[in-house]
């Protein structure tokens, strides 16, 4: 598990990754092959399929990118 940003952390299991809150319980059931840590309340995560979206702090998703790098690298 990472350090903990806007009170999330990146963390992992064996279905992919995601992020979880600072009592360890998850923020949201969807799994992720990458995530970035939150900024501004959003956070860049990588899809199964390859596909960039950026997600509110509840796993909401908020916009879609055509690309394979997130804008916040």
């Amino acid at each position: 598990m990472s350090d903990f940003y806007e009170g999330l952390a990146v963390a992992e299991d064996e279905t992919g990754w995601f992020h979880v809150q600072e009592n360890d319980g998850p923020a949201y059931q969807q799994r992720y092959k990458k995530t970035e840590y939150f900024q501004k309340g959003l956070a860049w995560v990588q899809k199964h399929d390859g596909a960039w979206i950026k997600i509110g702090k509840n796993g909401q998703e908020i916009a879609m990118k055509n690309t394979n790098t997130p804008l916040c690298k």
